[in-house]
């Protein structure tokens, strides 16, 4: 462990041709010697699997994207050995063994090493090279069976055979939840990559109407905007000078008179894709391919975490809380929302509350309420919502106007903005 440190904090302590050998992707022999012997540290000692990751990501910060996809990509690939291997004794065993010692240490180290990939997309892209996202899925749905059907077993049965306890159950879980995440980020970003669709305005208070950016103007904005910076600044025609504020979404002239602003994005062509196995296939710019869950596959990563959230007797309470969190992750689709509900996942919630279980679980009273908000926000109940609030902020406004003798001059712009972003008031 020391050492692992030490290396890390000083890297200048290594000799430039042994760090060389480690940085260079294309050194096969360097690179498989620094990840062999990693691997073989969090086997020996999987308490040292954050120092693995702090020198591993050490590494790939000097030696760029490229060793970071080969690293990502031999451990993925181990993992898919592991499972392909010895999924039988991974199934059945319910006491650590070798084997389910070391898919934790890799899916624990798969884990941390997202946070290394400044692209989502690069994230997924790697998954489905190694094609081990429908093992991952399908393991789950055999220990959520399995797990139900210990719940059958009479109370006379061995304690040790009644549960399953295994920390690679709820890693397995998380991996599909952080797949999940990049997938829908990458779609976001590829979004807004789309130069052409974006399309900034202002909000002109005179006219009543947006008023499109100027090309030039548009394309400060949209620069400043894809680099996460929170202001940027404009020059008018009139030479006068302007604040966009991205996290208030509002333009500051000189004279600190405000203008609401919004990114408009225009409706993306339809494609007719072609569909292979009931699975989603998508095409980057780069020409990659990232796969994304089919239907199915998201019915049975459902089904899969409601059946671990009615054993907590069964699992541990971590397993419980990923499931808590992939279920919340689905439910962002109101078809799978609905699903959730057929299921009888809100019993499931409800027993756990009952049981005692929701003490032992910090996150748990936040999940289960945005999972229950996922269930009743259709289209229906969200359009109420929105024509609710922007009624109540409109009597506020009048009110105002009312009391105070406003009129719809330099003022107003104000006023508007108060009802477009509350944020202001």
């Amino acid at each position: 462990t020391q050492s692992t440190w030490a290396i890390n904090k000083h890297p200048e302590y290594i000799d430039s041709k042994t760090m060389n050998d480690f940085v260079c992707a294309d050194n096969g022999d360097g690179f498989s010697r620094c990840v062999s012997g990693c691997l073989k540290i969090i086997d020996l000692e999987p308490g040292c699997v954050f120092g693995v990751y702090e020198l591993l990501q050490t590494i790939a910060t000097r030696g760029g994207t490229r060793w970071l996809d080969k690293l990502y990509s031999a451990l993925l690939t181990d993992v898919n050995r592991v499972i392909v291997d010895h999924e039988t004794s991974l199934l059945t065993s319910k006491i650590e063994t070798l084997e389910s010692k070391t898919l934790t240490s890799r899916l624990h180290l798969l884990s941390l090493m997202y946070d290394c990939f400044e692209l989502p997309s690069k994230f997924c892209e790697v998954f489905c090279r190694c094609g081990v996202l429908p093992r991952l899925i399908n393991l789950i749905s055999v220990v959520s069976e399995i797990c139900a059907n210990s719940l059958e077993l009479p109370n006379s049965t061995d304690y040790s055979t009644r549960t399953f306890r295994q920390p690679w159950i709820a890693l397995t879980i998380l991996t599909l939840d952080l797949y999940m995440k990049a997938y829908n980020m990458s779609e976001h970003v590829a979004l807004l990559k789309d130069e052409e669709t974006d399309k900034w305005q202002h909000f002109d208070d005179l006219n009543g109407k947006w008023v499109t950016y100027s090309s030039q103007s548009n394309d400060i904005i949209q620069r400043a905007y894809k680099n996460r910076e929170k202001t940027t600044q404009l020059t008018g025609g009139s030479r006068r000078k302007y604040t966009i504020n991205f996290p208030k979404m509002v333009q500051i002239n000189e004279s600190n008179q405000k203008k609401a602003i919004m990114l408009e994005l225009k409706s993306l062509k339809d494609e007719s894709d072609d569909i292979t196995n009931d699975t989603d296939i998508k095409q980057t710019s780069n020409d990659s391919i990232i796969q994304s869950f089919s239907n199915s596959e998201l019915n049975v990563c459902l089904s899969a975490c409601i059946q671990l959230l009615q054993t907590p007797s069964v699992v541990d309470n971590t397993t419980i809380s990923t499931a808590l969190r992939l279920c919340l992750r689905l439910t962002r689709d109101y078809a799978l929302a609905v699903k959730f509900l057929e299921l009888g996942g809100v019993r499931k919630l409800l027993a756990l509350s009952n049981a005692g279980i929701a003490s032992q679980l910090t996150d748990f009273e936040s999940l289960s309420l945005l999972i229950l908000r996922h269930i009743v926000e259709n289209s229906t109940n969200l359009r109420s919502a929105v024509y609710s609030v922007l009624s109540m902020k409109m009597c506020n406004v009048i009110i105002v106007i009312m009391v105070v003798g406003l009129s719809m001059t330099t003022d107003g712009c104000y006023l508007n903005h108060y009802h477009l972003v509350p944020e202001e008031q």
